[in-house]
């Protein structure tokens, strides 16, 4: 499986990944517990962000991702504390 990496230039990047992915698989319809993901936004790689400042964010790429999780039967942790 390939990947396209932002380069340092802002330019995609070719990257070969190594193994074997696991398949994904939606849970079944009766959960015996309820499983929240922590869905984080995702930054767009193409801009330039000052740590210092307000990030860009890919809110396309973000909402894509959501999308996916919810698709695999998981619920969104909104605001869930990680640390």
């Amino acid at each position: 499986m390939k990947i396209a990496l932002p380069g340092i230039d802002g330019s995609l990047k070719d990257y070969a990944m190594q193994g074997r992915p696991i398949e994904a698989e939606p849970l079944g319809p009766d959960p015996v517990r309820v499983v929240f993901s922590a869905a984080h936004v995702v930054a767009d790689p193409h801009t330039d962000n000052d740590p210092s400042g307000m990030a860009t964010l890919d809110w396309e790429a973000t909402m894509a991702f959501r999308r996916h999780l919810a698709g695999l039967g998981l619920g969104i942790a909104e605001a869930m504390d990680t640390a």
